[in-house]
């Protein structure tokens, strides 16, 4: 019974120390740091405070700084590591436990074959209630990794929002005929990088929190209405605001067009023919391009279709509640379609003829038609 009592307390403990384990390494995996190492970025040096001073040139200052947060990143993940390695010292500390406390009760039997009965009922019971306790951890465990199921990664997070931050300064650098490849710029984009990370990974402020958690169960609750009522969202024509119509409505008018003009097929087939157009763009052009009618240089800049990036051209529509029965504008959205390249450079060989030919009765705006 000793023994048993022992290896129980030994395997509950390597349970709590592999849930340790597997919240610490979620914790690196999706970045979310606990929130108690948020005070290591104010609190550990007194370097912060000297780069305020007007005394340090900027340039200097920043390159500063960036080491500085550098460092402190890289320190705590050194700490979030040994931790693990702790844990992971801990855990088979208990496995020798366990194996060694099965040991002692085998040797017990004073080496009889086979095994005392009333010894193999207590091994049972003991790998019995292994088992359970192994199953209800892991029921704890799932349910306290949930916290991070929904959230998403601080990679991700960087990825989306700090592509379209970084995409503007480096407009802004081309601009001022700053170079990419300087060092302040590189280190720029990467204390902008980490100054996300840092912030997406505190924890927000009480109030803060309870006005998101406020207003995401307010668009929840209003997609759950808008599907159980059958209702379509749309932005109205000449105008900012959203106009709120019947499903059902507006898809009786789509279909109504689409029938009237018979110029768009529905895809019914659930196959996006969005390849084969593609393949019937590169045969066409094919016999041009080994016949040398067209200029592969500028096939390639101006006319070649990317494989990876191409859509469909699809009809949609937009509300005009301006006018009686509220109409659909139709619009055809086809700017990544297999064509548009060669489209448009057709458009360009031809639109000066074009405006030639017809510039008699062609007016670009009002203040053309009055000249």
């Amino acid at each position: 019974i000793r023994s048993a009592k022992i290896i129980w307390q030994a395997a509950q403990s390597k349970l709590h120390a592999e849930e340790q384990l597997a919240i610490l390494k979620q914790r690196i995996y999706t970045k979310r740091l606990p929130s108690s190492f948020n005070i290591l970025d104010h609190s550990i040096d007194n370097v912060e405070h000297l780069l305020k001073q007007s005394i340090i040139n900027r340039d200097k200052s920043a390159t500063l700084s960036f080491r500085r947060l550098k460092t402190i990143a890289q320190f705590k993940y050194d700490i979030m590591t040994l931790e693990m390695t702790t844990v992971e010292e801990i855990i088979r500390s208990h496995v020798n436990i366990i194996a060694d406390e099965k040991k002692k009760l085998i040797a017990s039997a004073g080496g009889q074959v086979p095994v005392p009965k009333s010894l193999v009922q207590i091994m049972n019971a003991i790998a019995a209630r292994q088992s359970n306790m192994a199953q209800r951890s892991q029921c704890i465990l799932k349910k306290k990794l949930s916290v991070f199921d929904d959230a998403p990664m601080a990679t991700n997070m960087t990825g989306a929002v700090g592509a379209n931050i970084v995409q503007s300064f480096k407009t802004g650098l081309t601009n001022n005929c700053i170079s990419y490849s300087d060092q302040r710029t590189k280190d720029f984009f990467t204390a902008i990088e980490n100054l996300l990370r840092r912030l997406y990974t505190t924890s927000l402020p009480s109030k803060l929190l309870a006005r998101t958690q406020y207003e995401y169960r307010l668009i929840r609750n209003t997609r759950h209405h808008i599907k159980k009522s059958n209702i379509i969202i749309r932005p109205t024509d000449k105008s900012k605001v959203l106009h709120l119509g019947s499903v059902h409505d507006y898809h009786r008018k789509a279909l109504q067009y689409m029938s009237e003009t018979n110029a768009y097929n529905e895809i019914t087939s659930g196959i996006n023919p969005c390849q084969n157009h593609l393949q019937m763009v590169l045969t066409l052009i094919d016999p041009m391009l080994k016949n040398k009618d067209i200029n592969l240089q500028l096939w390639k800049q101006y006319m070649r279709p990317n494989a990876a990036t191409i859509e469909l051209a699809h009809l949609y529509f937009i509300p005009k509640p301006h006018k009686i029965g509220t109409p659909l504008r139709p619009i055809v959205s086809s700017i990544k379609a297999a064509a548009t390249g060669v489209s448009h450079f057709l458009d360009i060989l031809l639109r000066p003829m074009f405006n030639q030919v017809t510039k008699a009765t062609t007016f670009i705006n009002g203040i053309d038609f009055v000249r």
